[in-house]
């Protein structure tokens, strides 16, 4: 509640408990009194926005209005890219600021790259004593570089949370990894002595995934991070690894061949995620990236089945939400995963219901199949639902 000098209130900022949306509010302005209503403190929070918004567009005049706000996407991201370019602890607290103003509620923090490799990490100091700085940047002579200490780290995170936004990290695995390699040959497939990348583009030297000094690797490193991001999400890349090199690895070919894999399908790399996977299932944390399928191979099939089959059928009238519920009904009653707070799974099953219903005609059936990873469920999942319908509304 803010006062005037008079004593009485100027604006006033309340919680109720039966206010329907997590992040939602409502603001009345009236001639001399603001009142503004959320669910909670997040709600809150947001609505402060838009009155700041509002006061910097009305030359400090805020007119009488009502205002309903609640936001469409549950996961409203704004990526930073600090491998590339380094960005000071100053300057991403004013990117910050910038994204809390426009309500987003998640910063993907891009902190490992072939040209630079930005974070600390204790076990392996070289990642950023060396890793850290290049020579040049594509055709110019200006050296680049800078890292963030764990307690940089922690700082930022801090100053994110106080404006309600989460904080994913990325580690790719296995590719964008020069500047790691740079510092530590033998995480790649032949020892290469190689420089941290001076120009963009795609890179063929990434992580060997057959030797089990790259997992010692990676699972050290996403040690330090959890203990670092403690909202438990951490993005882990996956995309543009190019397999040239593990096509003539004899470590790579050693684990083809002992787990019936094909390099070329991409098996092999889906084989090192399971394990990270794994990892990740341990310790309860949301673990994402691109390029995840179901593998299957019979080796990766025993140890990243979690298929559910359900079937709903001869309804008179199923809606696009009753389909939604009914899957998150069945999750928990059979097998004890709630994901009715899991707000990210829950708008992704819902995209692809909408879809497949929208392609259905009455009285026909549509298979509804959707992998997707959830912290409650901690681990990834796979979805197959067959529905049938009499009706669809």
């Amino acid at each position: 509640i803010l006062i005037r000098n008079d004593g009485t209130e100027n604006i006033i900022l309340k919680t109720d408990s039966s206010y329907l949306y997590d992040e939602g509010y409502t603001i009345v302005c009236s001639d001399d009194t603001i009142v503004v209503t959320a669910k909670n403190d997040v709600g809150i929070f947001y609505a402060v926005q838009t009155l700041k918004q509002i006061f910097l567009q009305s030359d400090g005049v805020i007119p009488s209005f009502e205002i309903e706000d609640y936001p469409r996407f549950a996961y409203r991201g704004y990526l930073l890219d600090c491998g590339r370019y380094f960005f000071t602890v100053d300057e991403i607290k004013r990117i910050v600021d910038f994204i809390a103003l426009h309500k987003f509620n998640v910063l993907h923090w891009h902190l490992t790259e072939d040209q630079g490799w930005r974070i600390e990490i204790k076990k392996y100091p070289l990642l950023t004593e060396k890793g850290s700085k290049r020579s040049h940047t594509n055709f110019n002579h200006k050296p680049h570089g800078g890292y963030y200490t764990q307690d940089d780290v922690k700082e930022i995170v801090a100053y994110c949370h106080a404006r309600k936004i989460k904080v994913i990290p990325e580690f790719d695995v296995p590719g964008h990894n020069v500047a790691a390699i740079a510092c530590y040959p033998y995480l790649s497939c032949f020892n290469r002595n190689l420089e941290v990348a001076t120009h963009w583009g795609v890179k063929r030297d990434i992580l060997c995934a057959g030797k089990e000094s790259t997992y010692k690797f990676v699972y050290d490193v996403l040690d330090e991070l959890i203990e670092l991001f403690p909202d438990k999400i951490i993005h882990i890349g996956g995309d543009e690894a190019f397999k040239e090199r593990w096509k003539i690895c004899p470590h790579c070919q050693k684990a083809i061949k002992e787990n019936n894999l094909k390099v070329t399908k991409s098996d092999l790399q889906e084989w090192a995620r399971i394990g990270v996977f794994e990892w990740a299932k341990k310790r309860q944390i949301d673990l994402r990236g691109g390029n995840v399928r179901k593998v299957r191979s019979s080796t990766l099939a025993e140890k990243n089945k979690s298929d559910y089959n359900h079937t709903i059928t001869s309804c008179d009238t199923v809606s696009s939400k009753g389909v939604v519920d009914y899957i998150v009904n069945q999750f928990k009653r059979e097998n004890n995963i709630d994901l009715s707070d899991d707000s990210i799974s829950i708008q992704r099953i819902q995209a692809v219901v909408d879809k497949n219903l929208r392609q259905i005609k009455s009285g026909e059936t549509v298979l509804i199949s959707l992998p997707f990873i959830s912290a409650n469920a901690k681990g990834p999942l796979h979805l197959e639902m067959k529905v049938s319908l009499d009706k669809i509304s």
